[in-house]
């Protein structure tokens, strides 16, 4: 969702401006912040550790993957607070 469409979400929009009381902003904000979380839990999401890197233990690669995976679950955890 574009920035735009999240304004228009929360406040009243005439087709020209988006007029907001301070929920509507608070709703806003907390819109943005989490597209902003999603946007960066995706791309640890979609870091992919290729099958074999020249020379690199195995158990390197699943720790690497591991931690990425962990990253974007913390990520997003900060929305449930």
């Amino acid at each position: 969702m574009n920035i735009i469409r999240m304004a228009q979400q929360c406040g009243d929009w005439n087709g020209q401006t988006i007029e907001m009381n301070d929920v509507g902003l608070e709703r806003f904000a907390t819109l943005v912040a989490a597209a902003e979380r999603e946007a960066c839990a995706q791309l640890c999401d979609e870091y992919v550790v290729p099958d074999s890197i020249a020379g690199a233990h195995p158990d390197y690669l699943i720790g690497k993957q591991m931690a990425f995976e962990q990253a974007a679950r913390a990520i997003r955890a900060r929305g449930e607070k």
